[in-house]
């Protein structure tokens, strides 16, 4: 039986996956600090890789391109997300989000999974852009741009991070498919990379990528995103406010 961890009107709760309902809202099930890592899959890095002979970039990059995704972007499952006016549309990064356990600083790739408490699924929002020079906070901070869970499951129910398939649909058409066997870094060596140089701590969560082609989602648009041995995340990108007149 799947364990889960999650979060429902500010409580959190904790039990058999088979007990909670998925036709409910959820809260955010993520409590520490979220971070995104970009170009981890293979077509993505290929598919930019002439870019970065040129300036600014040089080099192809040699450690993992973090971005955080602060508090104000957590959103649960069931959520409406807003767009600004300025906005149409909104590119959907269908991902699995890693749960750190406890304090993780200089991992070794073969202890990484010891540090892992459990995984949940998470759509990592942003606006259409093409920078990865520069962080790119106002393209993906914006306020509800990280839905996640419904819930957290326990790692052991999880056979393998680095076999998943991760499937997005919007409005009941499929428009995305990406495996986490694509990554370029697996989830223990992702650990192990990004801890050479900062610590993480129990409940952060790391995204471990997207591909580089990924579905654009509008207003009114329903988005549903599953994971294999983890579940189905529903959120909805909220419907144009019609002015008073």
């Amino acid at each position: 039986m799947t364990r889960i961890t999650g979060n429902y009107n500010g409580k959190q709760f904790h039990g058999m996956r088979s007990a909670f309902a998925t036709d409910r809202n959820y809260d955010c099930p993520i409590t520490g600090t979220i971070y995104g890592c970009l170009l981890n899959e293979v077509n993505a890095l290929k598919a930019n890789a002439p870019r970065f002979t040129e300036k600014p970039y040089i080099a192809p990059p040699l450690a993992p391109i973090l971005y955080i995704k602060p508090e104000n972007t957590k959103a649960g499952h069931g959520a409406e997300v807003t767009l600004p006016p300025s906005a149409s549309h909104v590119h959907v990064g269908a991902t699995l989000g890693v749960i750190i356990g406890k304090t993780a600083s200089s991992v070794k790739i073969e202890d990484a999974l010891h540090y892992v408490s459990g995984y949940t699924i998470v759509s990592d929002l942003s606006l259409p852009h093409d920078s990865f020079f520069r962080p790119a906070v106002k393209y993906r901070a914006l306020d509800g741009f990280n839905p996640a869970g419904p819930w957290i499951v326990n790692k052991d129910a999880v056979s393998d991070p680095n076999n998943l398939l991760i499937v997005t649909t919007i409005n009941n058409e499929q428009t995305a498919t990406f495996h986490t066997s694509q990554l370029v870094r697996s989830v223990e060596q992702l650990i192990s990379e990004v801890t050479e140089f900062m610590t993480l701590q129990q409940g952060d969560c790391l995204l471990v990528g997207t591909p580089s082609e990924l579905p654009l989602a509008k207003q009114s648009d329903q988005i549903d995103i599953y994971i294999a041995e983890i579940g189905q995340l529903n959120h909805a990108i909220a419907a144009e406010k019609k002015e008073a007149g």
